[in-house]
This record gives C-alpha cells, sequence and structure tokens, in this order.
C-alpha cells in the first residue's frame, strides 16, 4: 500500500561470521559454471529494413506507425513509376500524386516523427506578425531502434529517389512530370531539414558525414569502407532523446 510520505527502511544486524582457517585457493575454478562477463555481452543491432523488412517492423514498438511510415513515402514513388500502366489520364495521377505527397508530409510532421523518435517541429505567428520556428525533442523518451532506422531511413531515402526522378526527367524531356519532383522534394526536405534542426544526434552524424568526406576525398579514398559505414549509420540509426527545445529564428 503506497503512503504519502517517504517509507522507513529497517535495518537488520547480520552477525558476523567467524574466519575459517581454510586456505582460499587462487587456482581458477574448474567447475562447469561460469559467470557471463557483461562487457562480453552485445546487444545485436536491430535487422536491416532492407534485408529483413518484416522483422524490423515486428520489432517496432509503433509497428502500425512504422508500416504507415514505409507506405507513405512507397506509394507516391510506386505511383509515379507504374501510374500510367493503370490510366493514361496524366490529370488524374497528377492531382492523386499532390494529394499523397501532401498527406505523407503532413504524417510525417506531425505523427510519425513525434512517435517513432521523439521530434516535432512547427511555426508559430506572433503578435507583430513574425513567425517563429520551433524545433523540439523529447528529454526522456528513448526510441525503439527499429522505430529510429525505419523513420531515419525513410526520411532521407525519398528526397535522393525524387531528385534522381528530377534529373531522370530533363534527360528523358518529361518536362510535365518535373512538377511532381519538385512539390516532393519541396515538401521532403522541409521535413528532413525541420527534423535535423531538432535531433543534436542527427547533426553530429551529418557533421561527421561531410568532415569524413572531405577527409577521405583529400586522401583520395572516397570509396573506403569507413565512410561507406558513415553513410550507412546516417540512413540506418538515430534517435531523438535528450536533447532540448531550440527555438527557431523569426521571420
Amino acid at each position: 500500500m503506497a503512503t504519502d510520505g517517504p517509507e522507513t527502511l529497517d535495518f537488520v544486524n547480520i552477525p558476523q561470521q567467524t574466519s575459517s582457517s581454510t586456505p582460499l585457493s587462487l587456482n581458477p575454478s574448474t567447475s562447469n559454471s561460469s559467470i557471463p562477463n557483461p562487457s562480453s555481452q552485445t546487444s545485436l543491432p536491430p535487422p536491416s529494413i532492407f534485408t529483413s523488412p518484416t522483422s524490423t517492423i515486428s520489432t517496432s514498438s509503433h509497428p502500425s506507425l512504422a508500416l504507415l511510415h514505409l507506405l507513405s513515402k512507397s506509394v507516391p514513388v510506386l505511383l509515379y513509376i507504374f501510374g500510367t500502366v493503370f490510366t493514361s489520364n496524366f490529370i488524374f495521377l497528377f492531382v492523386l500524386l499532390i494529394l499523397l505527397l501532401a498527406s505523407d508530409f503532413w504524417l510525417t510532421k506531425n505523427i510519425t516523427g513525434r512517435r517513432l523518435v521523439g521530434l516535432r517541429w512547427w511555426s508559430t505567428v506572433n503578435e507583430d506578425g513574425s513567425t517563429q520556428w520551433i524545433y523540439e525533442s523529447s528529454d526522456h523518451q528513448n526510441p525503439n531502434k527499429s522505430d529510429s532506422s525505419i523513420f531515419w531511413t525513410f526520411l532521407y531515402l525519398p528526397f535522393l529517389v525524387w531528385s534522381l526522378f528530377l534529373v531522370l526527367g530533363f534527360v528523358r524531356l518529361k518536362f510535365q512530370w518535373l512538377p511532381i519532383c519538385l512539390v516532393s522534394l519541396s515538401l521532403s526536405g522541409a521535413n528532413i531539414y525541420g527534423y535535423y534542426k531538432c535531433s543534436k544526434e542527427q547533426k553530429g552524424k551529418l557533421d561527421y558525414l561531410v568532415k569524413q568526406g572531405m577527409e577521405e576525398g583529400l586522401r583520395g579514398a572516397m570509396g573506403s569502407g569507413a565512410f561507406r559505414g558513415a553513410v550507412w549509420d546516417v540512413f540506418t540509426t538515430g534517435n531523438g532523446k535528450g536533447y532540448e527545445t531550440v527555438p527557431g529564428q523569426q521571420v
């Protein structure tokens, strides 16, 4: 039964045992029982979203949100690639893609970022008409590794994919598709910048990636394993724990 005041601790006197005259053996025990060394027990990394998507989602603390985050990023890309197979109506595809991209932006900004990694950003209008940007991170939340992997991977990856689509649109002279790519890059870039400002850990990883890339470039070893490992860390890990609210600049 819980009490309002501090609990009273009862101390019990344990009689001191007489020391034994049997000498202690300094030789290691040959018994089969062994005590595991805590330092030798390393936690296994979470399964990769690319090699084992089902396991990654199943180990997430919010599997439904993780799946929704993955689908909201993947469906517009798949529709952009295969949409003309199902319909030749460009206006219909254009409107549908814009709606899906806008829904993904809202979902990432307001729900999945807050629930999966404990980050949130928004803007507010002051009385003088100026806009203030607020970047907030949870001080107490310790995100699940699978949640972080799914969130950060599918935050960065679509931006790279849509950048590729934009370049291919120019090369193939498909100018009617370029506005869709530009809208996607604008919305994805806004979320990337907002969550980058929220998470100091991601700032450190990206800064380290840039610094590592410059150093490797000077040494003529941009393809080294260390640089590839730094790139992989940016896209597969990350959390937003232990950081304070960072008010943005007024516009």
